[in-house]
C-alpha cells in the first residue's frame, strides 16, 4: 500500500467523493476542500504528494486556483475537469498544471495517472530509488518489488539502502555494520549476515528469480544490478 497523500479540491461533491473513495481504496490518504481557502488551510497544516482540482469552483472559471496552489507547494497539480477542450488545457497548462484529464475519466485511468505523477515527482525530489522492478523510498521506507509492498525492519533497509547507494560494489562487512549500528559497538559480522538473509528471503518472495544481494565470501556484500539469477 502507498502512503501517499493527495488533496481533492473540487466543489463538485459527486467527482470529489468517488475520487475519494478510489485513493481511499488503494492506500492513499486524502484531503478534500471544495473551496480554495481551505485548500490553502490544509497545505499550511499539511504535506501533500499530490492535487487534483477542478480550476473551475463554485461556477467560475479562474486559472489563478492553479497558480496560488502553485506558488505554496512543489506537488504535482492534475487538473481534472468537465473542460476538457483543448483551448481549455492550454489555459491550464500555461497557468502551471502537471496534467489536465477529463471529469468523466474512468478510475482506473485516473490512479495510473496519479501514481505515475507522484513517483516522477519523488524522483525529482531524490526521495525515490528505482532498479526495476525494485523501488525503495527513502523518505518513508517503502519497498516495493514488482509494484507489491516489501515489508522491512528499519534496519534492513538501512542496508539495502546503503548497498544500493553504489551499485555492483563490494561493501565491506565492518563499513555496514558501521553505518547501519553505528561506530562505538566491536563489528557483529553474524548480526549483519543474519539481516542479508531476511532480507534476500523476503525479496525472493515477490521476486523468486532474482537476487540483488551478492555475498563476497570474507569480505563483504554488493547490490547487483542487474540482479543475478536467483539459485
Amino acid at each position: 500500500m502507498t502512503c501517499s497523500s493527495v488533496l481533492i479540491l473540487d466543489s463538485d461533491q459527486s467527482r470529489s467523493q468517488k475520487i475519494n473513495n478510489m485513493l481511499s481504496e488503494n492506500g492513499y490518504t486524502v484531503f478534500t476542500a471544495d473551496t480554495l481557502t481551505d485548500a490553502v488551510d490544509i497545505l499550511n497544516r499539511k504535506k501533500v504528494n499530490l492535487i487534483i482540482c477542478d480550476y473551475i469552483l463554485g461556477g467560475v472559471e479562474d486559472t489563478d486556483v492553479i497558480r496560488k496552489l502553485r506558488s505554496l507547494t512543489e506537488a504535482p497539480v492534475m487538473v481534472c475537469s468537465s473542460r476538457d477542450s483543448i483551448d481549455d488545457k492550454e489555459r491550464t497548462y500555461e497557468a502551471g498544471c502537471d496534467d489536465h484529464v477529463s471529469g468523466s475519466i474512468d478510475m482506473r485511468e485516473l490512479r495510473l495517472r496519479i501514481s505515475s505523477l507522484i513517483k516522477r515527482s519523488m524522483k525529482q525530489s531524490d526521495m525515490l530509488i528505482e532498479f526495476a522492478p525494485l523501488t525503495m523510498n527513502i523518505k518513508t521506507r517503502d519497498v516495493t518489488a514488482a509494484g507489491t509492498p516489501v515489508k522491512l525492519t528499519n534496519r534492513e533497509f538501512e542496508i539495502l539502502n546503503y548497498l544500493a547507494e553504489s551499485p555492483n560494489k563490494t561493501i565491506s562487512i565492518q563499513d555496514v555494520y558501521s553505518r547501519v549500528w553505528g561506530n562505538d559497538t566491536p563489528c557483529d559480522s553474524h548480526l549483519v549476515m543474519v539481516n542479508i538473509s531476511y532480507i534476500r528471503k523476503k525479496l525472493g518472495k515477490v521476486l523468486p528469480d532474482m537476487d540483488f544481494i551478492r555475498t563476497e565470501w570474507g569480505v563483504g556484500y554488493s547490490f547487483c544490478y542487474p540482479p543475478l539469477r536467483a539459485e
